[in-house]
């Protein structure tokens, strides 16, 4: 026990110190939810390295609880800094301890990776991309951050998506990102043909457009090019998530009916009539009037929704 609490003193000394300077050189952290832990000034909490023996949930918890508090709640991880060989493990580890302290009193926040990254090595960008899409995972640039290069990779493969106050960017894939080694000018073509149809794949899977790739391939890796709003859901790279939402259309019409899915759609429907009506949107103070008169309209939707959540959480 003496062993572990003054692990967990070293521990706690050097992620202060980490704090000080940002999120130092790893590339996974904690977003902590400044309401409910005891020190507000203090945003993430960069996890130790995977392979030292501070690297566990429980010695991860200790720590938090006994520096800010038994109650603090996460908000969700960031990624920040480059994608490399060692982010994906420390992802892992990151969602081992979110699942443990989420913040159930932020559905936006408690299953989102915020991101703020260059880029890195493609392979393990698509290995990231993965590995969020099947823990249903929420991407959102962080304010004035940026998702370039292998960090799309990512950004496509979230639940939904929001570049937020921050920008998504696209270059040419570098020889570096796709772990090449000294090439000779044919031998370097030939990797890029081999790439390419793999990476269209990816996208597609994820519902972005495979004419992405080509655009990428334009731009010099040495430069950036910054998608717009327009050109982000020209490629599929907008909030929806076109085939995370089709499969959870899939699941609620074969666990909940037909029926409820209809009713579901006509309740959305009528919420998304009254806001172009009076010229609101979802952030909106007026919103609720909006939903509101949905409820009224169909007064059993609430119960059916909850039914069908807890119906689908069951069979998992």
């Amino acid at each position: 026990m003496m062993k572990i609490v003054l692990l967990a003193f070293v521990i706690f000394s050097f992620t202060s110190e980490a704090y000080a300077e940002g999120l130092d050189t790893r590339p996974i952290g904690l977003v902590l939810d400044k309401k409910s832990c005891l020190d507000g000034k203090w945003s993430f909490f960069p996890l130790p390295d995977v392979d030292s023996v501070a690297a566990s949930i429980e010695i991860i918890n200790s720590v938090i609880d006994k520096n800010l508090g038994k109650k603090c709640k996460l908000n969700g991880l960031l990624l920040g800094g480059s994608i490399t060989e060692e982010t994906l493990p420390q992802l892992k580890l990151g969602l081992k301890v979110l699942k443990s302290r989420r913040n159930s009193g932020d559905p936006l926040g408690a299953n989102t990776l915020w991101l703020d990254s260059p880029g890195g090595l493609i392979v393990e960008a698509m290995k990231i991309g993965d590995v969020i899409a099947e823990n249903g995972i929420n991407a959102i640039v962080t304010f004035r951050g940026h998702c370039y290069s292998a960090c799309v990779f990512i950004y496509a493969a979230a639940k939904t998506r929001s570049t937020g106050m921050g920008d998504v960017g696209i270059h040419r894939p570098f020889a570096s990102e796709i772990s090449a080694t000294s090439l000779s000018y044919s031998e370097y073509l030939k990797k890029y043909d081999a790439l390419t149809p793999i990476l269209k794949q990816y996208f597609s899977k994820y519902g972005v457009s495979p004419a992405l790739v080509d655009s990428m391939n334009i731009v010099p890796s040495d430069e950036i090019k910054i998608l717009t709003s327009g050109e982000l859901n020209s490629y599929g790279l907008g909030f929806e998530n076109v085939a995370a939402k089709e499969y959870d259309k899939a699941r609620t019409i074969q666990i909940c009916g037909q029926a409820y899915y209809d009713t579901h759609l006509a309740f959305h429907a009528l919420i998304e009539s009254c806001r172009k009506r009076f010229g609101i949107s979802a952030l909106d103070s007026k919103d609720e009037e909006c939903w509101a008169l949905a409820r009224q309209a169909y007064p059993k939707y609430s119960d059916q929704f909850d039914a069908c959540k807890a119906k689908k959480a069951s069979q998992f």
